[in-house]
């Protein structure tokens, strides 16, 4: 800031780039998290439209596996866009949170004496965690779900079906195999293992820098 501004204006100036700041980040977590739901939606839709198939005579079967099929192949299309554009977003965030995380704990049992400052750092503590846990647990539930869509082809009425609806049934299913995993920045799955590797990760963090102040 240049220094002949009034302290007034910079001060005006720095809390307004903080709270846009802040507003940019929950609104591209925000985003991505809501994107990652309703693809997990579309995939319980996907996978619970094959007991139709228990009755193939109130369906064109033909028809609706080639529709089905279509659909499939676009919630994957779907999901590359979203992994190439959030993916180095999301893992410059779990880089960073990891630091963020064990810097902010080790703070917590150092101050640890019920001050203010104490329990601004227990408030970060918790909203990045949060923040993480999310990431993770949609992740997680879309992965899950993808997981499904075989065991719910298989499951269908497919024995009584013509050849041709056999061979499409069996082309859903390959292409069920390409599970649905965000990644961050393909280094680190989504899920809720992953979570719990960040947390223990972060332990160790906090405990080599407690080892290193007891000794100061």
């Amino acid at each position: 800031m240049p220094h002949f501004l009034p302290r007034i204006v910079q001060s005006l100036y720095k809390s307004f780039g903080v709270s846009l700041l802040a507003l940019e980040t929950t609104t591209i977590d925000f985003l991505n998290i809501l994107v990652m739901g309703q693809i997990c939606m579309h995939l319980q839709v996907l996978s619970l439209a094959f007991e139709k198939l228990h009755d193939s005579s109130a369906v064109d079967a033909y028809s609706w596996l080639v529709a089905t099929v279509k659909y499939h192949c676009e919630l994957i299309l779907l999901r590359q866009q979203v992994e190439r554009i959030f993916n180095l977003a999301v893992m410059l965030q779990f880089v960073s949170s990891v630091v963020i995380v064990a810097m902010t704990a080790f703070q917590v049992i150092v101050i640890g004496d019920g001050s203010k400052s104490s329990m601004i750092m227990n408030l970060m503590l918790c909203c990045v965690l949060c923040q993480l846990f999310l990431y993770c647990y949609f992740g997680n539930e879309v992965y899950e779900h993808s997981k499904s869509l075989s065991s719910a082809a298989f499951g269908c009425n497919w024995y009584s079906l013509d050849r041709r609806c056999k061979k499409t049934l069996l082309i859903f299913m390959v292409n069920a195999d390409r599970l649905f995993l965000f990644t961050a920045g393909g280094f680190m799955g989504l899920t809720l293992p992953s979570f719990t590797y960040i947390i223990s990760k972060s332990y160790s963090l906090v405990a080599v820098l407690r080892q290193m102040y007891s000794r100061s």
